[in-house]
């Protein structure tokens, strides 16, 4: 069930969350404004316990949020907003998994309403308590925000550039490090709804309890830090970097999303002071728990390299008297779909899922220049890959996609040249497929004209 279902089916519940939101972003509003520490204290306190309204708002935000909206009746979600206390700790399974890409791997945690509700309540804490440091888009713009943000320092001239990790970031916070980066949140609120203790394995391998009591069960070693999955996990690593970021020396500049660090510089010497000063302030301000990842990437020069952040190849171009950068999908990305398209024997759910994903491009990689016709020219080789598998009636409907994706990218794109030779086993020829498309913008030009 969706937000507009929920709110037809419990429309007086539905006003009542718009004005909690409204109230909530009052007190939060509030906080922000605070003329002295005192004051600041006491509303600080107002929003993370005393305000009904702000613990109704992130009630329902986390319902919401876990897609649990179909199994929460309104008194269900007041019951949470009471019972909600962001001091206290709440003992509740939590499902993890482990997802891999390459060599690397993170697991990330999936909580439940309650749990949801308490990390939703105490990020807007944070974000009210600290303000944004500068080029950092974790919670604020994104990822387009930050490649934007690269592209505007070489615009400036910082073409020299290098990307750093923090070495296994989230489980490596220590909580009394947390506690300090993040006062004048109490200490309470930090440990029981930001930091993660170790947790104890319920059955089968990804499902643990957190929030267990020093008698409860002997806890799984590891599962600690700040938990990937958790609403407020953002905006804490991003305050643990800024406490880093806000020492390096002037001339550099510096772009972070998460724990991904990249400094300009105009000169390749400043790089590699930034560097060293990066990983001397993060060790001595952990306390030697947070580490660069090591060896440090190249320091690029982007006037004559590849630019690389957060997982993308950017290359500088020259434009009309414009200086920009192009952001397309990395190699192991494009290379994946390609193989996918040209494979004899492709599995019907795999091609569903490189759909769905092609599908999200347009928000995924918003600065590829060419993306939109590279986007719908993959679609429609896919989709043709899946037409081969379907039957009649999925065929169809899949005929009609193809040919509203031909249509789009126009003359260029002669259909003999777009469609990929059929799978293994298909009763379908390509030949067989271009008719049954052309026909169909046959009937639609036939359509138009009438």
């Amino acid at each position: 069930m969706d937000y507009f279902e929920f709110a037809a089916r419990y429309p007086d519940f539905a006003i009542e969350a718009k004005l909690a939101k409204r109230r909530m972003e009052e007190v939060s509003h509030a906080v922000r404004q605070a003329s002295s520490r005192d004051r600041r204290r006491i509303l600080l306190r107002r929003l993370l316990l005393e305000d009904f309204s702000t613990r109704l708002h992130f009630a329902f935000e986390g319902v919401r949020r876990a897609e649990r909206l179909a199994s929460y009746e309104p008194r269900e979600i007041s019951r949470i907003a009471t019972e909600l206390n962001v001091y206290a700790p709440l003992c509740e399974p939590v499902e993890t998994c482990v997802i891999r890409r390459g060599s690397r791997s993170r697991r990330i945690f999936s909580f439940r309403p309650r749990s949801r509700a308490r990390q939703l309540l105490v990020a807007e804490a944070i974000k009210a308590i600290h303000a944004p440091f500068p080029n950092q888009f974790t919670v604020d713009g994104g990822v387009p925000a930050a490649l934007d943000a690269v592209e505007q320092g070489v615009r400036d001239g910082f073409v020299f550039g290098r990307e750093l990790d923090i070495r296994d970031f989230y489980p490596s916070v220590q909580l009394g490090h947390l506690v300090s980066v993040l006062h004048p949140l109490p200490r309470a609120v930090v440990e029981n709804t930001v930091w993660m203790g170790d947790a104890v394995p319920l059955e089968g391998p990804d499902l643990f309890l957190h929030g267990v009591d020093a008698d409860g069960p002997l806890p799984v070693r590891g599962l600690r830090g700040l938990p990937q999955g958790s609403a407020c996990s953002p905006i804490a690593a991003e305050r643990l970097v800024a406490d880093v970021i806000r020492e390096l020396p002037t001339g550099v500049r510096v772009i972070t999303y998460a724990d991904n660090i990249m400094l300009l510089s105009e000169t390749k010497d400043g790089v590699e002071q930034a560097t060293t000063a990066l990983a001397a302030e993060l060790e001595a301000r952990s306390a030697g728990s947070l580490t660069l990842k090591a060896p440090y990437g190249e320091i690029y020069d982007a006037r004559i390299e590849t630019v690389r952040f957060l997982g993308r190849e950017g290359e500088v171009y020259h434009k009309a008297g414009e200086t920009g950068i192009d952001w397309p999908p990395n190699y192991f990305v494009l290379n994946q779909i390609f193989e996918l398209i040209e494979e004899p024997s492709t599995p019907s759910d795999l091609l569903r899922t490189q759909i769905r994903r092609v599908e999200k491009w347009g928000r995924t990689y918003p600065r590829w220049m060419r993306g939109a016709e590279h986007r719908l020219r993959l679609l429609a080789q896919l989709k043709a890959k899946q037409a081969y598998l379907s039957g009649r009636v999925e065929r169809s409907v899949l005929v009609g996609e193809i040919e509203r994706h031909w249509r789009a990218l126009g003359s260029a794109s002669p259909l003999d040249e777009l469609l990929p030779e059929p799978p293994l086993g298909s009763a379908t020829s390509r030949d067989d497929l271009a008719g049954l498309i052309t026909q169909r913008r046959a009937r639609i030009q036939s359509h138009r004209l009438s």
